[in-house]
């Protein structure tokens, strides 16, 4: 009997202690914070230090812009011979490009494709391995200056930018060396010092970034949104339909887009300009160790703070040992109350599927399932010195 609960409980997730969280942006949303799920805030960047972002990976070439703090692309259609004596006026009826908030490999400056080897702002050499610049750029910067410019190449692990002025005057060439960080998804660079900015920690340090960001709100519609943003190689899934309490996660669901937690868990309420919170909303994150983790969303305060609020628990994943299956219970099966067999402790009952249906402390040693539907329900017990699981069927 003792094997049966063991085998039978390691087929589900059972949950971890209750953190509540507060990650705060900062009045205006004035900071970008990279948040661990272990260990907390990583690190805080102002957001209005930089303008484009440029990939640091060996074979990266993504390149985003500050999108969600006013930059701007728009793409010239024309050949780079025409840089210093191209007309720009009017250019604001050139295409806009977009940073993809799915995916961190999908910048602005990437969103023009044309072929296999196009890799927007310039096409790649099998036999050089060289990327050569192909397009010209107007940038709003996040100042509200004006710059045109373009890719000259990316070579031997060197972008090498060329930009000025609308009329011509700053013309120079910038050098963004991936080399000294390798470590980081991104490097950054501002035009308003016309320098890299180092602003983002090393991307084994965290899972989440709290951040403003563009998104497609309708086709053609493109709208900055504050909300949350998982690193590369973090996958999470959405889970809806029941109290948040009550959701659980589906191990197929998990999903690589970067954009599933996002922002619309909150919408603004007109009436109390302030912000509601969907209650019956859940998100789970796997973190690159296959920790799970169950984020559910409690509040917002909007800009004047940029607080968020959430609770954060880990899934218990790993099974469980012998010493954990001691629990008697009766009677069993039962219409409502059971005595468990403990004086005290802290209870939780899940359904088949691993959602939480109940979590009390025991008293005297009895647990009133009356409330549960028939089925049966797996127990934990958690006192101050051990765990212990059970079975219990409700009829």
């Amino acid at each position: 009997m003792k094997r049966h609960i063991l085998s039978v409980f390691t087929l589900f997730s059972l949950l971890g202690a209750t953190a509540q969280v507060e990650v705060e942006m900062g009045a205006g949303y004035a900071n970008q914070v990279f948040y661990s799920l272990e260990n907390g805030v990583v690190a805080s960047s102002p957001v209005n230090n930089w303008d484009l972002a440029f990939e640091t990976s060996g074979q990266g070439s993504v390149i985003r812009t500050n999108e969600g703090y006013g930059a701007e692309l728009s793409l010239y259609n024309g050949p780079l011979a025409d840089f210093t004596t191209l007309d720009t006026s009017g250019f604001e009826g050139w295409q806009t490009l977009h940073n993809s908030d799915a995916s961190w490999s999908a910048g602005a400056f990437n969103e023009y494709l044309k072929d296999d080897f196009d890799l927007g702002w310039g096409m790649y050499s099998m036999v050089t391995h060289t990327v050569s610049g192909d397009s010209i750029y107007v940038l709003k910067t996040i100042d509200g200056a004006y710059k045109k410019l373009f890719i000259e190449k990316l070579s031997g692990g060197t972008y090498y930018m060329v930009h000025s002025n609308l009329d011509n005057t700053g013309l120079d060439t910038a050098k963004i060396a991936k080399a000294d960080y390798t470590s980081k998804n991104f490097i950054y660079y501002s035009f308003a010092n016309d320098d890299i900015v180092d602003r983002e920690p090393a991307n084994d340090t965290w899972d989440l970034t709290f951040t403003k960001y563009s998104t497609e709100l309708s086709p053609g519609t493109h709208y900055s949104v504050t909300g949350v943003l998982t690193n590369n190689g973090i996958l999470s899934q959405e889970v809806s339909g029941l109290p948040a309490e009550k959701l659980a996660h589906n191990d197929e669901d998990f999903d690589a887009n970067n954009g599933i937690i996002g922002y619309d868990w909150k919408t603004f309420n007109m009436s109390s300009f302030s912000y509601d919170i969907e209650d019956s909303l859940a998100y789970f994150v796997k973190t690159a160790d296959e920790t799970i983790y169950k984020l559910v969303f409690t509040g917002f305060e909007g800009s004047s703070t940029g607080v968020f609020e959430f609770t954060q628990e880990e899934i218990i994943t790993t099974g469980l040992t012998a010493s954990n299956t001691t629990l008697e219970a009766y009677p069993n099966p039962t219409n409502g109350l059971v005595n468990i067999g403990a004086t005290e402790g802290e209870v939780r009952v899940f359904a088949s599927n691993g959602t939480l249906q109940l979590s009390t402390p025991l008293y005297d040693g009895l647990l009133d399932l009356s409330d549960l539907d028939a089925g049966i329900y797996f127990v934990q017990l958690t006192s101050s010195t051990s765990v212990y699981t059970t079975t219990i069927t409700k009829q």
